[in-house]
């Protein structure tokens, strides 16, 4: 299942956060916005060979995935700061809006201006 077909919801707290990473493919999805946000403006990412581009992901993902099981089992809310939590917890799930935000905006106003667009043409 690939997050498309997901219901997007709001993590409740970091432990709901911590399991989606490790059962739901979070770790590839928070790699995937890693590599566009970050990683696709580096120059130097494009001079690495197709095999790295292939293999960093897969590994990263799996670091993350042990990491996240790694912080449920330490009882994460009394190591990670409340604070660092609020802020985690913010931005995942800003990040989750926005990719139902698009959809809908693909959907509704893509198929508005689709229409204008075939009128003009």
């Amino acid at each position: 299942m690939n997050l498309s077909q997901m219901n997007l919801e709001q993590f409740a707290s970091i432990v709901d956060l911590l399991a989606w990473i490790i059962s739901a493919g979070g770790a590839m999805w928070l790699f995937g916005k890693l590599e566009a946000r970050v990683l696709e403006n580096w120059v130097i990412w494009h001079n690495f060979p197709a095999w790295v581009k292939k293999g960093v992901p897969p590994i990263f993902a799996a670091l993350l995935s042990f990491g996240a099981g790694y912080l449920i089992n330490i009882d994460v809310n009394a190591f990670l700061p409340e604070s660092f939590q609020y802020i985690l917890m913010a931005t995942i799930n800003y990040y989750m809006s926005q990719l139902e935000y698009g959809r809908i905006k693909e959907s509704a106003y893509g198929e508005s201006s689709r229409e204008e667009a075939e009128l003009v043409g």
